[in-house]
């Protein structure tokens, strides 16, 4: 399954109205929306939203497509590592920081992709 990335909500024209200082945070915002209304079955998360219980989250994508995982119960989060990639998964980060840096994530579903990199689409 494709999910919107932040590349995507960047273009759009809303977006793109926005001073550059705050271009990020309407795009986050933007992917947010396209990610709740493309996606309607899985759930999407902001700052805004309570952590999920850790023991039914175990992947979540994040604003740029790449996969990251959860230990159950553990509340530690880790981007999966795609083959050949080494060290990119070692540092790990709490639900909160995840969100800040990476959010909106979005639950996976379908992420057998050999490089661990969920495409997004154009908008």
């Amino acid at each position: 399954m494709p999910y919107p990335v932040l590349a995507d909500a960047l273009r759009l024209p809303h977006v793109q109205a926005e001073p550059v200082p705050q271009r990020e945070a309407a795009a986050r915002a933007a992917l947010l929306e396209l990610r709740r209304n493309q996606c309607p079955e899985l759930r999407t998360w902001t700052t805004d939203d309570p952590a999920p219980a850790t023991d039914t989250v175990l992947a979540v994508v994040d604003n740029e497509g790449e996969l990251w995982r959860t230990t159950p119960r553990t509340g530690e989060w880790h981007l999966e590592e795609p083959p050949g990639r080494r060290g990119a998964g070692a540092t790990l980060f709490g639900w909160r920081e995840l969100l800040s840096e990476f959010g909106p994530v979005t639950e996976a579903v379908g992420h057998s992709d050999p490089d661990h990199r969920l495409e997004g689409r154009a908008q």
